[in-house]
């Protein structure tokens, strides 16, 4: 496995204008969405909470957590026969078998420009193998510098506790970052209101500097749904998707509208769902038009096509891989890799895909 991401950068001198296609599956099956409903808790009480939590640790900017990044990715300038780029972990987050990358989204989800505090950013979630909770890596792409910041949710007082979930998938709208909670929907987080440990306190936080509040959630109150991963699709009327990791085919996929203004859902009810024709899925983006899903099927594998079409199936896709971001002001996809040894991040062009 620690072979993996060299194998990978090596076919970089292979050349290619987009990534081969290996046969097609049949079209993502259109469901009845209005049953699956997310129901919006928690937001008052969780604020309050988290006022009452900064009142003892001084607050953060956005910025200030990238500028105090004390991590260095590694950047892989080819990957995927040359058709893509990427990054990798530091050393440490690299092979550690304590903390697992699964969800990706940046600044391109929470705004237009895709730039935040003027960088293009990604954020990427992990969960904890030794029951720490859930973490966010704030990644300053361009400056190759990243920090870590601990999810908690605020109990009252100076009150906190890790939010122990799986974390597969990750959106970024506005200021809020949603993080699927398996079994019982969204989990709120609020980038406006990061907090700053005192070396002294951070016995208390796993030796974590910086805090990321839940401030709410949605919980699923209707029809059964696993929320596996999510993501943003900006176009109009734009939407939160939600998908299920499933080891047989019929996975669903669930969309809810939202207000890129406030960045919250704007109903309880869904407004699009399907089943996806494909087995352990891993991610589902939108892109023009197109469904692009990520499965971690033979390894692992990327389908593209329009929503009613057969989809085609992509080759050279790279092993286990996990969440989708779409990146349109760089007509990108971004996805990542899990596994200890074989850990990164990689961007691929639109065209490149045949979009």
């Amino acid at each position: 496995m620690p072979r993996l991401v060299p194998a990978l950068g090596s076919l970089g001198d292979r050349a290619a204008t987009a990534l081969p296609a290996r046969g097609t599956v049949a079209p993502f099956e259109p469901m009845a969405a209005e049953r699956f409903v997310l129901e919006g808790q928690g937001f008052a009480e969780g604020r309050a909470h988290g006022d009452e939590l900064a009142r003892g640790w001084p607050p953060a900017s956005l910025a200030e957590v990238l500028e105090c990044a004390n991590r260095t990715t590694r950047v892989f300038p080819k990957v995927l026969g040359g058709r893509g780029h990427g990054y990798g972990w530091d050393r440490e987050d690299g092979r550690t078998p304590h903390w697992y990358p699964q969800g990706i989204t940046g600044s391109a989800d929470a705004d237009p420009s895709g730039l935040l505090t003027e960088r293009e950013v990604h954020a990427v979630s992990w969960y904890s193998k030794r029951g720490h909770g859930a973490r966010l890596s704030l990644v300053d792409v361009a400056a190759r510098r990243y920090r870590h910041v601990l999810c908690v949710r605020p109990t009252g007082g100076d009150g906190f506790e890790p939010v122990k979930v799986h974390a597969g998938g990750v959106a970024w709208v506005r200021n809020f970052i949603y993080v699927a909670d398996t079994r019982r929907g969204l989990r709120v987080f609020d980038t406006q209101r990061i907090l700053h440990v005192p070396e002294r306190s951070r016995e208390a936080t796993h030796g974590y500097a910086y805090l990321m509040p839940q401030v709410g959630a949605f919980r699923s109150t209707g029809a059964a749904l696993l929320f596996s991963f999510t993501s943003l699709d900006r176009s109009e009327p734009a939407t939160l998707a939600v998908g299920e990791y499933t080891r047989g085919r019929g996975g669903q996929v669930v969309r809810w509208p939202i207000d890129l203004a406030t960045g919250l859902l704007t109903s309880e009810k869904a407004i699009e769902a399907h089943r996806a024709p494909v087995d352990r899925l891993q991610g589902v983006a939108s892109v023009a038009g197109h469904l692009l899903a990520s499965s971690s099927r033979r390894g692992g594998r990327l389908y593209v096509g329009r929503a009613s079409e057969p989809l085609r199936r992509l080759v050279w896709w790279p092993f286990h891989p996990e969440d989708l971001y779409v990146s349109w002001p760089t007509d990108e996809i971004y996805s990542l890799t899990e596994d200890p040894g074989a850990r990164m991040v990689m961007g691929v062009q639109f065209a490149e895909l045949g979009l």
